[in-house]
């Protein structure tokens, strides 16, 4: 009988012996998938507006500048007669914007894992060196001008090389990463004889820049990136003239 309960309780102890390793089998299992999720969390890719490339700050633009940047995009042997630039904000034009706060300030990843904003910088003004609207003359024997007129959507728009959403960074720089202007360029240039003309837009943001935290399943938040988000305040003309 002795050997027979002893029998009994090592076969109960080896079966409990299995189910506890196989419990921390699974859980071994599901932390190491949490973890995989985290990490996967954390290498996605933003979304990138097609106007946030190539920025320069309004803050350095002067004749000089403008001058070696148009000369640039001249034909060989061209002389350059005038130069001009303007900014028109919206706020002038009667194009208000007016910010719609949107909740929540976290991105929730898989309920366990979310991306969140930080560290949001005073905006400064940039223009982006992709014009939107240009339009070309030439005068023969006698000047003429040429005329913009041509209504334009400029969008905001953001800029982030780890995965947050528009959602998440409109939400803590206080205006609408979605959102888009729909407003009129206008703008004239005259030309003088036996030579041509050129009016650019471009589009005029003020800036945001911030880090990006990501909270993982397990362990405390960290940075693991960085953007900007663009407000759209206005339109940059340029206009040359050359021969």
């Amino acid at each position: 009988m002795r050997r027979e309960s002893f029998a009994v309780l090592n076969e109960k102890s080896e079966n409990k012996e299995v189910k506890v390793k196989k419990l921390l089998s699974k859980i071994a299992i599901l932390v190491l998938l949490m973890l995989i999720v985290s990490i996967r969390g954390s290498n996605q890719t933003a979304s990138i507006n097609k106007y946030t490339n190539k920025m320069s700050p309004l803050n350095q633009i002067n004749e000089n500048f403008l001058r070696e940047y148009v000369l640039k995009r001249l034909p060989k042997d061209a002389k350059l007669i005038s130069i001009n630039a303007t900014i028109v904000y919206f706020n002038n034009s009667k194009v208000v914007f007016k910010p719609t706060p949107i909740y929540p300030s976290l991105e929730h990843q898989w309920g366990i894992t979310y991306y969140y904003v930080t560290n949001v910088t005073k905006p400064y003004e940039d223009w982006n060196m992709q014009y939107i609207a240009k339009i070309v003359g030439s005068s023969d024997s006698v000047p003429i001008t040429i005329y913009l007129l041509q209504s334009e959507e400029i969008p905001n728009s953001f800029n982030a090389n780890v995965g947050v959403s528009a959602k998440v960074v409109s939400a803590n720089v206080g205006f609408d990463l979605t959102r888009t202007y729909i407003t009129t360029l206008q703008n004239n240039l005259s030309i003088p004889v036996y030579s041509y003309g050129v009016i650019e837009a471009y589009p005029v943001y003020e800036v945001y820049n911030y880090n990006v935290m990501y909270k993982p399943f397990i362990g405390s938040p960290y940075k693991i990136g960085y953007g900007n988000a663009n407000r759209a305040v206005g339109v940059f003309y340029l206009k040359y003239v050359w021969k």
